[in-house]
């Protein structure tokens, strides 16, 4: 070993320079080198500190995203109306963030807007019991609590309000047509429903249309048979106003101007008169000339007993002004009343064939019918 300060060169374990006096560091490089491994026990546990802090905030980072897309899914369901489903990730979103500020907000609207819904449906449950009052009420209390709030959330709800008041106004409009029984009545009913933009006020007008094109069929075919052929005409030109293109309407007005026709240009009055009536007397005493080909019934989305059926002329002569009458029933075999419509067209040649139809309004309980008679007349 030599001195560090004077080079000289020691011989054994001395720890002064007996040339210079100088402290001599005779430490084995063996123990230098253990003394510096102890360094390196902090610098490892930093790297492991490091490296969890690392782990934990990349950890942090994925959390926080998965919480942002639970939360963005649950703001899309809440917006789309799915309040159930945006409840579920609003609070699987808690689960992970319990005080995620954001997410405690949604959970509030969300609940609000399921709150919305549900008085809205119980809205629409008075409306199909009939109690209109009380389901402008519960849509009214909606409206109220939604007064002064703004943006898309909001005006997704208000929407939905307005859009279950519209079905409430429509089934409204439609059971007050059900009572109607002229054509000023029910034409009046159109009006209030041409402002209602909805595909259900588009059905009850179609459903408004027929009745009132049934009415003057009906009421077309007792002028016509007292001969009273303008007033018939007049019947079935008012119907056409709010239906042109009903085909049965068309071909009844087509009836008309012929019998009409026929009937001025007859030789007598009287005679053309006694002929009818022999006529007349003549078909009600046959019983071979009409054969009932079909008939169905069904009860449609409104709760209406629809019937419908055809008929042939197994005649050798034209007939016209067939009218079926029918007993109907419920399903137990019980009579619950009865009815009567007209085939058209009014004027059927030999094997010809003819439709009827009718519906009986909130007659939900009927079943079948049957065919109690059938009348018409021999040209």
């Amino acid at each position: 070993m030599y001195c560090k300060n004077c080079g000289y060169k020691i011989e054994g374990n001395l720890h002064i320079c007996p040339y210079c006096g100088a402290l001599v560091d005779n430490t084995s490089k063996e123990v230098k080198t253990s003394n510096k491994r102890y360094w390196l026990i902090p610098f490892s546990f930093a790297i492991m500190v490091a490296i969890a802090v690392t782990f934990y905030f990349f950890y942090e980072i994925g959390v926080n995203k998965k919480v942002e897309e639970i939360r963005a899914k649950a703001e899309d369901m809440a917006l789309q109306g799915n309040f159930d489903t945006a409840l579920n990730f609003a609070k699987k979103g808690l689960a992970l963030r319990p005080n995620h500020k954001v997410l405690q907000q949604d959970l509030v609207l969300i609940n609000f807007g399921k709150t919305v819904y549900e008085k809205l449906e119980t809205a629409n449950k008075y409306a199909d019991d009939k109690k209109f009052d009380l389901a402008l009420k519960s849509i009214s209390a909606v409206d109220k609590d939604l007064e002064g709030r703004s943006g898309e959330y909001f005006d997704m709800l208000s929407n939905l309000s307005k859009k279950y008041k519209t079905q409430v106004e429509v089934k409204q409009l439609y059971d007050d047509a059900k009572n109607k029984n002229t054509i000023d009545e029910l034409a009046d009913a159109l009006s209030r429903l041409s402002y209602i933009d909805s595909p259900d006020a588009k059905n009850i007008d179609k459903l408004i249309r027929q009745k009132i094109a049934n009415i003057a069929y009906s009421n077309a075919n007792e002028l016509l048979k007292d001969k009273q052929f303008n007033e018939a005409l007049k019947v079935i030109e008012k119907a056409m106003q709010y239906d042109s293109s009903n085909a049965k309407l068309i071909s009844f007005k087509k009836t008309i101007v012929d019998q009409k026709t026929a009937f001025e240009n007859a030789e007598a009055q009287r005679m053309q008169q006694a002929m009818i009536s022999a006529a007349k007397e003549d078909a009600m005493n046959r019983t071979n000339a009409v054969s009932v080909l079909n008939v169905k019934n069904y009860i449609n989305g409104y709760g209406d007993f629809v019937i419908e059926g055809e008929i042939k002329n197994v005649a050798t002569k034209p007939i016209y002004e067939v009218e079926i009458y029918y007993a109907i029933y419920d399903a137990n075999g019980n009579t619950i009343g009865d009815g009567n419509t007209y085939v058209y067209p009014v004027y059927l040649t030999p094997l010809q064939k003819g439709s009827f139809s009718n519906i009986h309004y909130g007659l939900s309980n009927a079943d079948h019918i049957k065919i109690t008679g059938i009348n018409w007349y021999i040209d």
